[in-house]
């Protein structure tokens, strides 16, 4: 498993979607994520610190979570089939540790609202995500600019992989 961060959520033109884009930690691999607008918005106003007048579903998810004493620990994106990512939320429950399956877009979101850690199998990062340009000196908006560029021509049948 390799930690990975939200890097930003950005907006696909050529179809219309979201795509949440999650770093590794040295920063060398990208992997973006298409998901669905309302995701994209509770996931943005989490990076944003901005807090709704009344909790979304990721909020009640969490406040719940809490309530019964639990401790989100971890996000994990686990696999993808048929070009659809897949994720599991482990939850610790009074010692018992329990394994939600979840979207991957969803458990960001929850992951985000918790502070608990978003990880993706390595097999994941290797095979589908795109090369960062991290680590080079030089004009790093004219990189974040360029990088935007290169995902507006993604579509997500460009991830399709067959193991």
């Amino acid at each position: 498993m390799v930690e990975v961060k939200v890097e930003a959520v950005l907006f696909d033109l050529t179809n219309s979607m979201p795509v949440v884009l999650l770093k590794d930690g040295e920063g060398k691999k990208f992997l973006p994520i298409w998901i669905g607008p309302f995701e994209a918005s509770a996931i943005e106003m989490e990076l944003g610190g901005n807090k709704p007048p009344r909790p979304m579903t990721h909020d009640l998810m969490r406040d719940i979570i809490k309530e019964l004493k639990g401790e989100v620990t971890q996000v994990l994106i686990r696999d993808l089939e048929k070009n659809t990512y897949l994720a599991t939320i482990t939850i610790n429950l009074n010692g018992r540790v329990i394994e939600v399956d979840a979207r991957p877009s969803d458990a960001i979101a929850l992951a985000l609202r918790t502070k608990a850690k978003v990880f993706a199998v390595e097999w994941i990062l290797k095979d589908t995500s795109l090369l960062g340009e991290a680590g080079k000196e030089g004009d790093k908006e004219g990189e974040k600019e360029q990088f935007k560029k290169f995902l507006e021509n993604l579509r997500p049948e460009d991830f399709e992989y067959k193991h």
